[in-house]
């Protein structure tokens, strides 16, 4: 029916063209009929019998609808029960999940393959696959705690790690603020330094990171919005590159946020920035020489430095990496899913059954030795700072809440095409507008994430559920043909075979799929060819230079 519609318009330009197409229509059956004198009747009169033909094998046969089944478990039956509305579903249908607390606990999330998925309850979702939604529950009474910063920063001396200029590392953390109280240049985040280093080290250090005021004067700050983040590691002479996230990430109070900085090494430190479990910029410092690690170092996240306020806020999950960990640790590691007794794991605070000796916070981690503590930084005179060692305060941690997720809309090629995004950062389960704009001579093909196709609706109105990166595709407009009478090449897909309407003897056509695979040829012998061929999906059709594209 939408081929019929799109047609229409076609159809208008010539009568005979229009039963060369449709051949049913110059069949003995129908040749009495007032359609083969109107247009507008041989549309409406296909759109009938379509509309006809498919009420007719819906009475003739039972199609065959893909189901899913759904179950839903406690993540310890001790603890509560779960309950889903329907256990065997079509694709695509909404089923009902229901979480119900025994006595002295209290419902958390709901996880699905250790992915998080809501904290509502009850919680209505849609099923693609068959799937098993966990209930997640805590005691009533029982607080998952965090470490209150209140301005100081939690801090681990490097003296006790073994690192040296090539050890790789990453620190991956969640943080929530309560409030920004910027100073000129924001509020520092994550840093490494000593307090041996003189001015200006002693306050940028081997690393540092900053959430921008916005309108700030440093050297990157006119490209940085009130609530970006910076991160800058020091060169022998000054910072190496700045490494920032695009645009509309940004850190706001009231919000869990998960960070995560890998430091690795391959014959120069190359760095990964990570908020949310997105890789959000990486720099390789080859051009640059690094300057000295020191066993002196403590790495820190908090406290202030000069033009820059401490954290307001709450810190929790800690893990310290001696390793260069993957995309995929990352995400792990937000989801509580990394093995603790992984010997790369070797410093890691969770807050909760953690020793503490005289302001000491010991690590859970493979290396159980290691030790945090809360600093107070302070400034003696410019450029001698001192970190006095406080003891920890203890709140509510991260209890699973949703966070930020980033969505993005690019063209594969920009002189092809240009894109919109209804918007970059959403919560779980919001839903945004794709649209993509054609340039001159193109048009839309289709939308795609990691090279799979996932629609050819344009505009694409989806919902999100986790990242994710669209690009939009495009392929040269089919073009009109300058004959006695002008025609336009028309493709179809009829009785499972690909039909061409308007083509020349001695064309050369071929049929490829989206990613360029080869999957039929043919010469063209009339104004109609007919190409069987047994690929489904989005074909392209090549005309000689002219390029079209069919839905098998």
């Amino acid at each position: 029916i939408n081929y019929i519609n799109n047609t229409e318009e076609y159809l208008q330009t010539s009568q005979q063209n229009n039963f060369n197409v449709w051949k049913i229509l110059n069949t003995k059956v129908y040749r009495e009929l007032e359609a083969r004198g109107s247009y507008e009747a041989e549309v409406d009169f296909l759109r009938n019998y379509v509309t006809s033909r498919i009420a007719y094998l819906d009475e003739q046969f039972e199609l065959s609808e893909l189901t899913f089944s759904v179950v839903a478990t406690p993540s310890d039956p001790e603890k509560g029960t779960a309950q889903v509305s329907v256990s065997q579903v079509v694709e695509g249908d909404s089923v009902i999940l229901t979480a119900t607390p025994k006595a002295n606990y209290r419902f958390a999330s709901w996880t699905l393959n250790g992915k998080l998925l809501s904290v509502e309850n009850p919680y209505t979702t849609l099923v693609t696959s068959n799937s098993n939604y966990i209930a997640n529950f805590v005691k009533s009474d029982e607080m998952i705690y965090g470490a209150s910063l209140q301005g100081k920063a939690f801090g681990i001396p490097a003296s006790q790690l073994g690192f040296n200029d090539q050890t790789p590392f990453s620190i991956t953390f969640w943080i929530y603020f309560n409030e920004f109280n910027h100073e000129n240049d924001g509020t520092q985040l994550l840093n490494i330094r000593t307090p041996e280093d003189g001015w200006p080290a002693s306050d940028w250090g081997y690393l540092w990171s900053t959430i921008a005021k916005g309108g700030s004067i440093t050297d990157y700050g006119d490209r940085l919005k009130e609530g970006n983040l910076s991160l800058s590691c020091r060169t022998n002479s000054s910072a190496g590159e700045v490494l920032t996230p695009p645009s509309y990430v940004t850190f706001e109070p009231q919000k869990w946020y998960h960070v995560a900085v890998v430091l690795g090494y391959k014959a120069n430190r190359i760095i990964e920035l990570y908020v949310n479990g997105k890789l959000m910029d990486t720099e390789d410092m080859y051009y640059y020489g690094m300057y000295s690690w020191k066993s002196s170092n403590v790495i820190m996240v908090g406290g202030p430095a000069f033009a820059r306020a401490a954290i307001d806020g709450v810190i929790d999950e800690v893990r310290l990496y001696k390793k260069a960990i993957t995309a995929d640790e990352v995400k792990a590691a937000m989801q509580h899913q990394n093995d603790v007794t992984d010997e790369t794991l070797i410093g890691y605070w969770d807050f909760e059954i953690n020793k503490i000796e005289t302001n000491k916070l010991y690590s859970v981690g493979s290396n159980k030795n290691l030790v945090a503590s809360m600093y107070d930084v302070q400034v003696v005179t410019e450029g001698t700072n001192e970190y006095i060692s406080k003891p920890f305060i203890f709140t509510e941690g991260y209890l699973g809440e949703e966070y930020d997720l980033y969505v993005t809309a690019t063209p594969s090629d920009k002189e092809k095409g240009a894109t919109e995004i209804s918007a970059n950062k959403v919560n779980l389960g919001e839903e945004v507008t794709l649209t993509a704009t054609p340039a001159e001579g193109y048009e839309f093909l289709n939308w795609t994430v990691g090279g799979a196709e996932v629609s050819l609706e344009n505009p694409y109105s989806v919902t999100i559920t986790e990242h994710t990166d669209y690009v939009a595709n495009f392929s040269e407009a089919s073009v009109v043909i300058s004959t006695e009478v002008a025609q336009t090449i028309k493709v179809a897909v009829i009785d499972g075979e690909i039909k061409l309407f308007g083509t020349t003897a001695g064309e050369e056509i071929t049929l490829f799929t989206t990613s360029g695979v080869v999957v039929a040829s043919a010469i063209a012998e009339d104004s109609v060819t007919t190409i069987p061929t047994n690929a489904t999906g989005v074909i392209v059709v090549k005309v000689g230079e002219r390029v079209l594209k069919v839905v098998k």
